[in-house]
């Protein structure tokens, strides 16, 4: 079912480029702590430069990515990537779960028929819990790229090469609370302050809450 998501989704069909040839590469990249060092941060890549289909160079218009990671004691949450900018429709595994399933799945969705055929960055992993190295690893069988919009032509699934996997680590255990962290409001709190402008708001207490709290 997971695999077919991108063809229905939001209650649209997309429509994208078919008979794609050559194979997209993704890629687990470490993007470094954050949040004191108490998260690590992991960036997903796909790379469709040169890829070519009916109706033209291929772009990315969906993605469905099951990622599994060795240790049952972190949290993971997750944000759209940045880079082409396009309007995602993003959503992922709550982080609640992810210590229960020992996996994380991420959705993204956008009907672009411009999308370049260029290096995607599709998503940021944040992890917290525990110190000590944990392994990232994708679930080819539950996982699928889409490709975009063009003159109705397709659906098709962009193939791709399985990615190797990542292994990092959490150097510092998460110890912030967001209940805790409310009450030092528009004051000074060095741990509190996970932005870095000064005073605690509303910009730390969001971060905070993706970190980890």
């Amino acid at each position: 079912m997971i695999k077919c998501f991108w063809f229905f989704v939001f209650g649209f069909p997309l429509l994208a480029q078919s008979n794609i040839s050559g194979s997209a590469t993704l890629q687990f990249k470490d993007a470094g702590l954050d949040c004191h060092s108490q998260t690590r941060l992991v960036d997903i890549y796909v790379y469709v430069s040169g890829l070519a289909g009916d109706g033209g160079l291929v772009g990315v218009n969906s993605f469905v990515l099951a990622v599994d990671i060795n240790r049952n004691d972190i949290y993971a949450s997750s944000e759209p990537g940045t880079q082409p900018v396009l309007d995602w429709n993003f959503n992922s595994t709550n982080r609640s779960l992810v210590d229960v399933l020992n996996r994380v799945v991420l959705v993204g969705v956008v009907a672009d028929p411009l999308a370049p055929n260029q290096a995607y960055h599709l998503a940021r992993l944040a992890f917290s819990g525990a110190t000590g190295d944990f392994q990232l690893s994708l679930v080819v069988a539950e996982s699928s790229l889409g490709s975009r919009v063009v003159n109705g032509d397709g659906p098709d699934l962009i193939p791709f090469l399985d990615p190797l996997p990542i292994t990092t680590d959490i150097v510092v255990p998460f110890d912030l609370n967001l209940m805790f962290g409310c009450s030092f409001w528009l004051t000074s709190n060095a741990d509190y302050d996970v932005i870095n402008d000064d005073v605690v708001n509303v910009l730390d207490l969001v971060k905070l809450i993706y970190c980890g709290g």
